[in-house]
């Protein structure tokens, strides 16, 4: 068994040694997606076509992390699971809660 001059052998000198890589966990996500010509994510476009409605959602999302409103259920279907849908953008604080099926369902125009 020989070795190459950039491999070194383990303790017992059975093979060459193993080559470890620590990959931290969002490179692994990284990683498996395929790379887009454009560097720039759907979810980028979007906030920088829509900034008063990014700010709505994250003043939203922080409002229910401390504690400011409370999470509510469906108002049509009761489901727990539920998003809050903004009537107008500029009260993030004033929100129905939705199940996501309801707000996604096509309107009935």
């Amino acid at each position: 068994m020989s070795l190459h001059d950039d491999e070194k052998a383990g303790p017992l000198a059975t093979g060459p040694a193993l080559k470890i890589e620590v990959v931290e966990r969002h490179e692994l996500r990284r990683k498996k997606r395929k790379p887009q010509a454009n560097a720039v994510t759907p979810q980028a476009r979007w906030r920088q076509r829509n900034p008063i409605a990014a700010w709505c959602h994250s003043a939203t999302a922080s409002a229910i992390r401390r504690g400011i409103i409370e999470r509510q259920p469906c108002e049509v279907c009761g489901d727990p699971k539920t998003d809050a849908h903004h009537p107008e953008w500029k009260t993030p604080l004033f929100c129905q809660w939705l199940a996501g099926s309801i707000i996604r369902r096509p309107s009935a125009n």
